[in-house]
């Protein structure tokens, strides 16, 4: 009797557990929950009146969009010639044996889980290749391009943010595949696989935003992979419509490459960039905030480059209840200032989509929702 009484009793905390952790995870109440935790009003819900004092209009520049553009690849890439930029190698998976029939997520390729289980069964799947490319300092990343057997014409290129790999998003991947979509996928440099790392320290601090002084250029390496990416894809399909999603600090690539590139027909940059004066303590890695970039363009000004010509678009996506950062609805502020810029100079289209559906830092189905709608719509 008294031993069931024990189970019982077990059973009982159980299940409080397992109804407490619910509702604990569960982002209707998690939603909530953040609410009443947050130290300020102005974390989530209200917008601090120092950014209300503040005309957007004022960090964009009046010069033209060429002089502007040219400015920023200059800055971020020196002399390099992007054109020519290329993938060192290219191979299919899984033939490719140093991936014994996986795709890798390894430090350095020194231990090797596999997520082939992730994608085998993707509908609409017809061939999966590996990008290898190669930057100074022996440094060796690569990207991975999902190819359907049933191609729309369309081309995606996914950039993953700090701190996670692209595997994390294989739902939505899986989706544009699912739609025709050839998907161009990047991890943020030293995340995920990398293929070979050199024996230089300073490529950790060139990726941290650390590196010296005397590095010139360091902006340059988080771009020289996409310039190259997008170049092969280029050169081997017929594509009809170039499109690029970034989260977190792919985010921030998707802002920077897609002003420098007018290639890119339609961005989604999503929880990872706001202007300079808006930014706080969580919102300013130092990669992004490099000297002579931000003085070739501001991030206003990048983001009227990502629009600046009829039917080109940018669409922004922020987490209202973000638990890291980016929140908040701050990003409607300087939205009309964007539209209206566009307009005089005969651009595309720029909106702002504040997600409430949940409190995390990642690409919700509402939002990859949004973005697939906006795609299809722009064909």
């Amino acid at each position: 009797m008294i031993f069931q009484r024990i189970l019982g009793g077990f059973g009982w905390l159980f299940s409080i557990f397992a109804v407490l952790s619910f509702f604990y995870e569960w982002d209707t109440s998690r939603i909530h929950y953040k609410k009443l935790r947050a130290k300020s009003p102005y974390l989530y819900e209200e917008i601090n009146p120092k950014y209300l004092e503040i005309e957007p209009r004022d960090y964009l520049q009046q010069g033209d969009t060429k002089t502007i553009r040219a400015s920023l690849i200059s800055s971020v890439m020196g002399d390099r010639d992007i054109k020519a930029l290329w993938p060192v190698t290219i191979q299919d998976i899984p033939d490719a044996p140093n991936f014994i029939e996986c795709l890798l997520e390894s430090k350095y390729r020194a231990s090797m889980p596999c997520h082939k289980s992730r994608y085998e069964k993707w509908a609409n799947l017809g061939k999966i290749q590996e990008l290898i490319f190669e930057t100074d300092f022996d440094l060796r990343t690569n990207a991975i391009l999902f190819k359907p057997e049933n191609f729309s014409g369309k081309l995606v290129i996914y950039h993953h943010g700090y701190a996670g790999t692209f595997h994390e998003t294989h739902r939505h991947l899986e989706k544009l595949v699912a739609a025709g979509y050839l998907v161009l996928v990047f991890n943020t440099p030293l995340y995920g696989d990398v293929v070979r790392f050199g024996e230089n320290k300073l490529i950790s601090s060139i990726y941290k935003g650390t590196a010296p002084d005397d590095i010139p250029y360091p902006t340059r390496f988080f771009f020289e992979p996409l310039f190259a990416g997008l170049n092969y894809v280029l050169s081997k399909e017929e594509i009809q419509q170039v499109n690029m999603i970034g989260l977190s600090n792919g985010a921030w690539a998707t802002a920077v490459f897609s002003a420098m590139d007018p290639r890119i027909e339609n961005s989604y940059p999503i929880a990872g960039v706001y202007p300079v004066y808006m930014r706080q303590i969580k919102e300013s890695a130092p990669a992004q905030l490099k000297k002579n970039m931000l003085e070739a363009a501001s991030f206003m000004d990048m983001f009227v480059l990502a629009a600046d010509r009829s039917g080109r678009s940018q669409l922004q996506i922020f987490n209202k209840y973000d638990r890291c950062c980016y929140n908040n609805t701050r990003g409607k502020l300087y939205e009309d200032a964007v539209q209206e810029k566009l307009g005089l100079i005969g651009g595309g289209d720029f909106q702002v989509l504040i997600d409430t559906t949940h409190p995390r830092h990642k690409i919700s189905h509402w939002a990859f929702d949004q973005v697939l709608a906006h795609m299809e719509a722009r064909s």
